[in-house]
């Protein structure tokens, strides 16, 4: 599968790309590179929103889910909490970034067919390698 997991809208243009998760993202999207996780989708983009509430209260970023099946596409934007992610350190922003990951696959429509519980084992065993435990 094709995996674009793409800067966070809004917190890299107020703050930078955080290498550390730029490489590990760039390091998911080659773990599932030669897999397929689903008959219909074989690409998906993947755009956290790491935004102040008052931000995302204006309507300025808004989650999406688009599963085009008959074109192989799903793109998925889910937020992450601007102060959670902010306050933490950069272990618990890769869990964060990662937790994004999966609940974003997971959320592609049925139409989508996506094998969720294959890509979960997948990237939980990447993440064990590296040390990153999510529960």
């Amino acid at each position: 599968m094709n995996l674009n997991i793409n800067s966070p809208m809004y917190y890299t243009r107020q703050f930078g790309v955080i290498d550390e998760i730029y490489r590990m993202c760039r390091n998911i999207e080659r773990v599932v590179k030669d897999k397929t996780y689903s008959p219909v989708i074989h690409t998906v983009g993947i755009t956290p929103i790491i935004a102040p509430q008052d931000i995302l209260d204006a309507g300025l970023f808004r989650e999406i889910r688009k599963c085009e099946a008959k074109y192989g596409f799903a793109s998925v934007s889910l937020q992450i909490d601007f102060e959670e992610f902010l306050g933490t350190d950069i272990y618990e922003k890769k869990k964060l970034i990662i937790c994004n990951i999966l609940k974003s696959i997971k959320s592609i429509p049925k139409r989508g067919k996506m094998n969720y519980l294959e890509f979960e084992i997948d990237i939980l065993n990447y993440c064990e390698k590296q040390g990153i435990y999510i529960e």
